[in-house]
């Protein structure tokens, strides 16, 4: 107890941590996983969300993980790499696009 207030001492589970192997913990729509995170990063314009889609959803930047990002063998296949920068760059360059107009 500190200032009156109890603090939780049972340990915090968060679906945003990939397991030891390096595969996804969860597959959900609705909550935000390390699988979002990485489409965020893939793909910049998406998945802003903390913790939940809902936002994104509702701004239309949400983008749902695919078995690239699931499956460990796709996951780290170069063909994949190359066809999600080509993808990258497509979204970056309809950006610009937008901008411009």
């Amino acid at each position: 107890m500190c200032g009156g207030h109890h603090f939780h001492t049972s340990p915090h589970i968060s679906p945003f941590v990939p397991t030891s192997s390096g595969n996804y913990f969860l597959r959900s729509s609705v909550i935000n996983s390390s699988a979002h995170h990485t489409v965020h990063h893939l793909y910049f314009n998406y998945n802003y969300g903390q913790y939940f889609t809902l936002w994104d959803r509702i701004g239309g930047s949400h983008r749902q993980p695919t078995d690239e990002q699931y499956n460990t063998e796709l996951r780290n296949d170069r063909k994949i790499w190359q066809k999600q920068a080509k993808d990258s760059d497509s979204i970056d360059a309809k950006t610009e696009v937008k901008k411009t107009n």
